[in-house]
């Protein structure tokens, strides 16, 4: 079986290939980049809540001075742009939010992420 064609007009439920990986809200920046390497994700959902922290927010805290023993909220972004599973590609690219990760609302508890190319 070879591999599927996306088009513009595919579901991005088409894109997601894991769930995405959750870290509590107590997690450490130290922690969060273990759980990351481990999972080979480049973005974590952060609590229970709407709060994402990637590898930017990571580097760009510790490059800004933050202890890797300070908590991983400290660098969260809030509210991470979520689409249905049913959005096409090409309607989640005009959204135009400049976002690096695209969050998909799957049915049940798990949702999935779609790492975006910029």
């Amino acid at each position: 079986m070879g591999a599927r064609v996306l088009s513009a007009n595919s579901p991005v439920m088409d894109l997601v290939g894991r769930p995405l990986v959750r870290v509590f809200a107590e997690a450490t920046l130290a922690d969060v980049a273990l759980v990351m390497r481990r999972d080979n994700a480049s973005a974590v959902m952060v609590g229970t809540g709407d709060l994402i922290a990637t590898e930017r927010d990571l580097t760009r805290g510790l490059a800004a001075g933050l202890n890797p023993d300070a908590l991983v909220v400290a660098v969260a972004g809030p509210h991470p742009i979520r689409v249905l599973p049913d959005t096409t590609v090409i309607d989640a690219i005009m959204l135009n939010e400049e976002v690096r990760h695209l969050v998909v609302s799957l049915p049940g508890e798990t949702d999935g992420i779609v790492p975006c190319v910029t």
